[in-house]
């Protein structure tokens, strides 16, 4: 599975544009980890992966947006699901995305990327990109969610029947 993930993420080097589709793509082996065989097997595919593509694929913003955020997101939306409160659910994703989008920033202040080179939007005032972000990031999730459940009802070999 880390090796899906970290091939998928060295197609980022290859098509720039791609950088977030690639990172989203590549978290899909996490969550087909954590599914199939536990949170903690799905932290270590995130934790592998993000280790190879972050040493062998250098530069490249797929990697870093995957150790940030989109690698161990579905170990903690599959977590935060299982709650059964949307409130908490939603806080809690919400909170994920908050800490992932701060590593991000400070990756970026630490290595002198500036965001606008990253993200198109960063010129905007702080509160419109962070609307943005959020409501982005809530049709990413809703998204993601229909990805899971075709997983879990066709593809899963844990799926009922």
């Amino acid at each position: 599975m880390a090796a899906g993930a970290a091939a998928v993420l060295a197609l980022g080097r290859v098509l720039p544009t791609g950088q977030f589709g690639f990172a989203a793509a590549a978290s899909l082996f996490t969550a087909a980890a954590t599914v199939e065989y536990g949170a903690i097997r799905g932290m270590g595919v995130w934790a592998v992966s993000s280790a190879v593509s972050l040493l062998l694929l250098p530069g490249g913003a797929a990697g870093w947006l995957f150790a940030a955020f989109f690698g161990y997101y579905p170990i903690v939306k599959l977590a935060a699901e299982r709650r059964r409160r949307k409130a908490f659910e939603w806080g809690i994703k919400l909170l994920s995305f908050a800490a992932g989008a701060a590593a991000v920033f400070a990756a970026s202040r630490l290595f002198g990327i500036a965001m606008a080179e990253m993200l198109p939007g960063a010129a905007l005032p702080a509160w419109a990109f962070a609307a943005a972000g959020v409501a982005i990031f809530v049709i990413f999730d809703a998204g993601y969610s229909k990805l899971l459940a075709f997983y879990t009802s066709r593809l899963s070999r844990r799926r009922k029947g």
